[in-house]
């Protein structure tokens, strides 16, 4: 069977069940034994008798419009708590929590000591529908190539699959590829437009440079965020348009850092002038998902004594206009009211992260009703003093102090009419809310502008570590958070829910490649005992005098080792892998390995390592005597050696397909993490992928973080 029948074969299998787990009423239980069979199908194909690993360059992963991962990669929010999983409240002993309703832990933290929890809006409190929001996106971003960039209009017969690309990705914006590295900031794929680089490409390119390479700005962009799939697939799709030279219609001259330049411009110039948010607010259904588990997250934050606030870069019209439908479903301007802002203290709106955390901006304060900039100080706005020139941050703001909740009329003691600066105009505005209890409902204030510490100020915060921030990306929301104002810090991932249901369903691939590494590792060692021993004789008096000592055959064997030897890193990892398993692969001996089959189909892989007699292995140097007994020996080693490692690449590339038939398994490069990964790990002290699944959860909870470990505390290195 050829790879590339293979690979759509097992592909055929992925959708089929996909299909199959999507059709069955909804049922979320159904996926798990969905994935559980995709996962056997792959493996089976993987380890056919001849070898045969699936090709990464076939038709599947070399076409832009290639059907891909049907399975839903963004799932919804979870549903209300029910009998299945009840809210942390609804029973007296605590039943297992679904692992996909699970907060993770990278760093401990006390609830205790909490006091102000705040929330990003967009993709976290909101969850955007992928398939409609991020389409909407690109044919946006296209229209505006088109119509400002002199781009051409056969753009327009582009087409977008959001299922195509991945986050945590590195783009090259000279070279136009785009990259997934991992923790060590090794490139172990890499793409040029939707062609993949072959192996010799992208070491080339990217691993052989006598420098560190670190994949930082400006020459490159990282995919880090679920707004960035649509321009990040839409660059990708100019490049392989601007390769077509001399046929190519893009503007002439025009480099991949130029189309990379045009891309953000054009995204740019869609967030400005409100081309998107406008089509969300006519019809938010079709573009954000409800969460009914918002409002009872919400309450149970303010019920516990948590101030709770909202800081987000959208300006106010849009924020009133997601709030709205996630709170009461209300959607039109003749329904929108100011409602919503019952379960804040705080709102930011137009925060401006990260400078939030970085600069001193003005603030001003937003009236609800009509988004008008209410002016604070006798018709100026709160210029903040500059934190040098004063003895404390906390003082180091004009804004309110401690404000809480107040009535939702307007700030009459200030003085002045609505500044005539709005928040936005693109947008329908909520009408005045004609309840006639109105004055008497506390509400939180709004706000514009402003920075981390007029925050501080007004919810009576001491010390950012008091501060517990969710948001969804890793730059702007936790780095910065982190390090400018000592934040504590949850990342929203809803890609994390498919993640853990492939895991479950294919957790068994990972012991697998668990004992082929260690039986390929241990014929690695024995081969390379014996070729030492062919080159300096190790001990062997009579090899050295049958090989007559010919400087040339040696140097000519030792460099055969040395290439082999990079093809073990590559297949390891390049590095890291390899030296986590080293004192695992020397501490095996033959015998070890002969025995380390465990009866699941690995005899017949392996099997030529029991046609040799184990004394053949003994530790006597007469055993040795010639040349053509060591060669012998080796030749047949090596064969064996080369079908485990066939075997286990393909077994390790199916895998990774589970997740996602291209970029592979979010968290992982190979066996190490990804660098997406490492920065979670970094900046988050917590992660989830919903923030619903904070009702699960005490808010006066202490998280634990996992016990860290080297390699030398593993018990198996």
């Amino acid at each position: 069977m050829s790879s590339t029948s293979v690979l759509n074969r097992a592909h055929s299998a992925f959708l089929r069940h996909s299909y199959l787990a999507i059709s069955l009423k909804g049922s979320r239980h159904a996926q798990p034994y969905a994935l559980s069979g995709l996962c056997a199908t792959i493996t089976n194909l993987a380890g056919n008798e001849n070898g045969a690993s699936t090709s990464k360059g076939s038709n599947l992963k070399g076409s832009a419009h290639s059907t891909i991962l049907d399975a839903a990669l963004f799932p919804p929010p979870p549903p209300q708590p029910n009998e299945g999983q009840p809210l942390w409240t609804d029973e007296v002993w605590a039943s297992p929590l679904d692992v996909r309703r699970r907060i993770f832990c990278n760093r401990s933290l006390s609830m205790k000591s909490i006091t102000a929890v705040g929330f990003d809006l967009d993709y976290t409190l909101a969850s955007y529908k992928p398939a409609t929001f991020e389409t909407l996106a690109h044919d946006a971003t296209v229209d505006k190539l088109v119509r400002y960039f002199g781009y051409p209009n056969s753009l327009y017969d582009l087409t977008f699959d959001w299922r195509y690309m991945s986050r945590g990705l590195v783009i090259d914006k000279k070279r136009g590829n785009i990259l997934k590295i991992d923790r060590h900031k090794y490139c172990k794929l890499a793409y040029h437009g939707f062609k993949e680089l072959s192996r010799d490409e992208r070491m080339e390119t990217y691993n052989t440079s006598n420098e560190r390479q670190e994949y930082e700005e400006p020459t490159f962009g990282h995919v880090d965020t679920l707004f960035s799939l649509a321009e990040s697939h839409l660059f990708m799709q100019l490049v392989e348009m601007q390769d077509a030279l001399p046929k190519s219609t893009l503007p002439a001259g025009k480099t991949y850092a130029d189309i990379y330049r045009d891309v953000r411009g054009a995204v740019d110039l869609c967030h400005r002038d409100g081309s998107i948010k406008r089509e969300v607010a006519r019809n938010p259904s079709k573009y954000i998902y409800t969460d009914p588990g918002l409002v009872p997250v919400l309450e149970m934050l303010r019920n516990a004594g948590k101030k709770v606030f909202l800081a987000t870069n959208s300006l106010w019209d849009y924020s009133s206009v997601v709030m709205n439908w996630l709170i009461d479903g209300k959607v039109g301007p003749e329904e929108r009211d100011d409602r919503w802002l019952e379960y804040f203290d705080v709102v930011i709106t137009g925060s401006g992260k990260p400078r939030f955390f970085t600069e001193r901006k003005d603030l001003f304060e937003v009236h609800p009703q009509t988004g008008m900039l209410w002016n604070t100080e006798g018709g100026s706005p709160m210029v903040p003093i500059g934190i040098e020139d004063l003895p404390s941050p906390e003082i180091a703001s004009s804004a309110p102090e401690n404000i809480g909740l107040h009535s939702s009329a307007p700030p009459k003691a200030r003085g002045g009419a609505p500044s005539s600066f709005s928040s936005s105009s693109s947008l329908d505005l909520p009408a005045t809310s004609t309840d006639t209890d109105s004055e008497n409902i506390e509400r939180a204030r709004v706000f514009q502008g402003g920075s981390y510490l007029d925050l501080h100020k007004m919810l009576g915060v001491k010390s950012g570590s008091q501060v517990l921030y969710v948001g969804d990306h890793v730059y702007s929301d936790l780095l910065r958070g982190k390090k400018g104002a000592n934040w504590r810090t949850m990342l929203v991932i809803p890609e994390l829910e498919s993640e853990l249901d492939t895991l479950t369903a294919c957790g068994t691939n990972m012991e697998e490649l668990g004992v082929l590494r260690q039986q390929r590792d241990a014929l690695e060692d024995q081969i390379q005992r014996l070729e030492w021993r062919l080159r300096d004789g190790g001990g062997g008096e009579k090899v050295r005098r049958s090989r007559g000592g010919d400087s040339e055959e040696m140097a000519i064997e030792m460099k055969e080792m040395e290439e082999e030897v990079i093809d073990a890193d590559e297949e390891c990892e390049e590095g890291a892998a390899q030296v986590e398993e080293a004192g695992r692969a020397t501490a095996m001996s033959a015998t070890q390995l002969k025995k380390s089959s465990n009866g699941n189909g690995y005899e017949s892989t392996i099997s030529s390592v029991s046609s040799f007699d184990d004394s053949s292995m003994s530790s006597d140097d007469d055993d040795f005597t010639t040349e053509a007994t060591i060669l012998d020996l080796l030749s047949n080693l090596r064969e064996q050696r080369d079908a485990l490692r066939t075997r286990h690449r393909s077994l390790l590339q199916a895998h990774h397909e589970a997740f996602h038939p291209v970029w592979g398994q979010l968290f992982k490069t190979g066996y190490q993490r990804s660098l997406y990964a490492h920065q979670v790990e970094r900046f988050a002290c917590l992660y989830t992928s919903h923030v619903s699944n904070m009702m699960f959860y005490s808010p006066l909870k202490s998280y634990r973080g996992r016990v860290d470990s080297m390699s030398h505390e593993d018990k198996e290195s």
